[in-house]
């Protein structure tokens, strides 16, 4: 519970630690093709360069306008996805609080721009985009949903969970 990732080559070696916070890394996800390590600690995202941890500050950067870096700064945020492949849109979960954001990858700034924040009956356990489309799966509590996020039109989808099972 202390916030470091540490980067092990493929002889099992540690060549690399770094700290990410002050905090346990909630969690993590590599964009491949951006060569981009998401990380989630202590309620903020940071993107590092995956080969050597190092922060990677045009993701970062309050300057460019619309950037996370403002949701990061105001927000807490419980969990992050992103899609897969291009776009490369990323949604993110706030604690205690009934809304998702999303917002799109800019490759000339390198920087994720704000699209949208969408509000949800509850708050989000769970999340997932959907292959390469823009369905994101959601978890609520005692149901699941998919949103699909141009329309902002969520279906709920008859699956028993914990405590609905007839």
């Amino acid at each position: 519970a202390n916030g470091y990732v540490v980067l092990v080559d493929q002889h099992g070696a540690f060549p690399i630690k770094t700290r990410i916070g002050a905090k346990a890394v909630e969690q993590l996800q590599m964009i491949d093709d951006l060569k981009i390590l998401v990380a989630l600690c202590d309620g903020k995202l940071t993107y590092h360069n995956p080969g050597t941890l190092r922060k990677i500050s045009s993701c970062k950067d309050p300057g460019i306008r619309d950037s996370l870096a403002g949701w990061n700064q105001t927000s807490k945020i419980s969990m992050f996805c992103v899609m897969r492949s291009k776009p490369w849109d990323i949604c993110l979960a706030v604690k205690r609080a009934k809304k998702i954001m999303i917002a799109m990858w800019d490759e000339d700034q390198r920087a994720y721009l704000r699209d949208r924040e969408l509000g949800v009956p509850e708050h989000v356990m769970c999340m997932e985009w959907l292959g390469k489309s823009e369905y994101l799966g959601l978890g609520f509590k005692a149901r699941y949903s998919i949103l699909y996020a141009p329309e902002e039109k969520m279906t709920d989808l008859e699956v028993p969970t914990e405590g609905n099972v007839a």
